[in-house]
């Protein structure tokens, strides 16, 4: 009886309608939200910062981008000294660039009228280069040793190259006669420009 009293009332059917949408849509909307993680979907994989992050690189890889790095620089200043020749003013220039010298490059000359232990190493090159190698003996004592060891780099890297490609790391060769080739070096130019500085 109470169900119809219900009945008769004007409006109830529509408003229990009215009320089941409602109902519907909030669920719906309710689904949805739950539905998204971290702006993907339950049924898809949760992305993280560190499923993103990039696999640390093959240490292989490396060597060999190391390597080919060092030939291309060495390539580089072969070419340069090959195609800079020095001007009367002792300034460089390319030789088919005529009357175009490039700017200063040694900061400590620049804005201290002091050289430093660098100083020269580009003349001393360009000289090597064209043969005159009394002219780069003078312009920088430590000149032929660092052009030595310049040129030596060509078939050292080509040989780690090889090795690496065949027999992968690690490369042959003790550690400390590659310190102690790189800090000869260092302490050539130093030395020299400590001589120079004191008139010797």
């Amino acid at each position: 009886r109470l169900s119809g009293v219900r009945q008769e009332v004007p409006g109830v059917q529509q408003c229990h309608r009215t009320h089941r949408r409602l109902f519907a849509m909030r669920y719906q909307v309710l689904s949805h939200a739950v539905q998204r993680v971290n702006g993907q979907r339950m049924s898809e994989p949760v992305t993280t910062e560190s499923a993103t992050a990039q696999p640390p690189r093959d240490p292989v890889e490396l060597r060999r981008l190391h390597h080919r790095n060092m030939l291309i620089v060495c390539s580089l200043v072969v070419v340069l000294a090959l195609t800079l020749e020095t001007r009367t003013d002792q300034r460089v220039e390319f030789s088919w660039l005529r009357g175009v010298p490039m700017p200063e490059t040694c900061a400590s000359r620049s804005l201290f009228d002091v050289e430093c232990p660098g100083c020269g190493l580009t003349r001393s090159f360009i000289a090597i280069a064209s043969g005159n190698f009394s002219n780069a003996f003078q312009l920088n004592r430590t000149g032929w040793l660092l052009a030595l060891g310049l040129l030596i780099q060509f078939p050292y890297r080509l040989y780690l190259l090889y090795h690496i490609r065949t027999r992968g790391l690690p490369e042959p060769g003790a550690n400390w006669l590659k310190l102690v080739f790189s800090w000869a070096l260092i302490v050539a130019l130093i030395g020299n420009w400590a001589l120079k500085i004191l008139g010797i």
